[in-house]
């Protein structure tokens, strides 16, 4: 009997041998009448077995078999001989392809679909593509799936705004194939990203040298980043100073630092989109905050640390754009500032000062200023210490 979905397999059954001294089943096979023991294909050496597929056999080829017993004594027996035909390889059953559809979102992208093929013996399915008509199997090949439901495939990469014919073939195990029928779909022209809205620029209160930039949220499916630009001077374009890239769609603001003080500023953002197009959006302006001098610390009459040690103590600084605190001590009033300090201290939190190496019997005058990273400073009351 042909085993069904194969044309290169037969299955040989017989009767079963009852004999008390049985020893073994041995199937033969030729290609001509007149089997002899001489083409040995299978030994079976259990009685309850009565069948065997032979296999990798020449497909539309006829065969002729005989099996024989034999005992323990190593006599046996012959069967009948019987012939069987293996089948004849058919090409595999066409399955019908859709028409693309375009990937949403995407202009570079179609989706290909098509039936099932249900023949035992599928191997797989070949997708070819062309940009004209009359696709074959030289043409370009896309993918070869080998599961036989698998019946969609997304073909990326595309050129956009381009017609590209399809066709599917189906290819069993005997090598055959069969084309499915030929389709065609369109890539979109990519379009320009919709403009998002950009707010008018926040100062931040405590700083002087930075906006907060903020803007609306673009939703397109082929968004690739927002890109800021900025200049002194209104018309803002790609040609002026680029800020930053923000590959996130959900990220709506930006800080701006590092400007000047007292100051306008220009911006424009730009939404890209995976194509390479752009969209500039309204254009805006901002002024930075003036740069005002910090407020002075209160300086406390200084301790008497040792005999050539006195420690002034001061409040300190709220500044957020603390810089340092710088000591000067002169041994008369007012205290001179334009000599170099006695101390720099660039940690907010430290608000004293040990300062060695005095003489006693000496009066010495002190002055804090608070530095700003703009420059700017403020001086404290001026207090005496004395070393007796």
């Amino acid at each position: 009997e042909p085993i069904g979905g194969s044309t290169t397999s037969l299955r040989i059954s017989w009767t079963q041998n009852n004999d008390q001294d049985f020893a073994s089943y041995k199937l033969y096979r030729s290609e001509t009448p007149g089997v002899s023991d001489s083409s040995l294909v299978a030994s079976m050496a259990q009685r309850g077995v009565l069948s065997h597929e032979d296999t990798n056999l020449s497909e539309n080829t006829t065969y002729y078999y005989r099996i024989y017993v034999f005992d323990l004594s190593g006599l046996s027996s012959s069967s009948n001989e019987i012939s069987g035909t293996t089948g004849e390889n058919e090409a595999p059953t066409a399955v019908t392809l859709q028409d693309p559809e375009v990937t949403q979102g995407s202009t570079r992208s179609l989706r290909l679909s098509w039936t099932q093929n249900m023949d035992d013996d599928f191997a797989s399915y070949k997708l070819y593509r062309a940009k004209t008509a009359g696709v074959s199997t030289s043409s370009t090949l896309v993918t070869s799936i080998e599961s036989q439901s698998g019946l969609s495939f997304p073909d990326d990469n595309l050129d956009e705004n381009t017609t590209y014919f399809y066709k599917l073939y189906v290819f069993d195990t005997g090598g055959l194939r069969t084309p499915s029928n030929e389709v065609n779909g369109t890539t979109p022209q990519n379009e320009p990203p919709t403009a998002v809205t950009l707010l008018n620029p926040e100062p931040i209160q405590g700083t002087f040298n930075t906006l907060r930039i903020s803007w609306t949220q673009n939703n397109d499916d082929d968004f690739a980043s927002y890109k800021l630009y900025r200049s002194l001077s209104p018309n803002v374009t790609t040609s002026s100073d680029f800020i930053t890239s923000i590959p996130s769609r959900t990220t709506l603001s930006f800080l701006d630092d590092n400007l000047d003080a007292n100051t306008t500023y220009f911006y424009r953002l730009y939404v890209f989109d995976t194509g390479g197009l752009s969209t500039p959006g309204n254009e805006v302006n901002g002024t930075t905050l003036p740069d005002e001098p910090p407020k002075p610390v209160t300086l406390s009459q200084p301790d008497s640390l040792n005999s050539t040690t006195l420690q002034p103590t001061w409040s300190g600084s709220s500044a957020s754009d603390f810089a340092s605190y710088q000591i000067f001590r002169s041994e008369s009033s007012p205290v001179d500032t334009t000599q170099a300090p006695v101390g720099i201290i660039n940690n907010i939190s430290t608000t004293t000062l040990d300062d060695g190496g005095l003489q006693s019997a000496t009066d010495y005058f002190y002055r804090v200023f608070v530095f700003d990273t703009g420059g700017l400073s403020a001086g404290s009351n001026e207090v005496q210490g004395r070393l007796d």
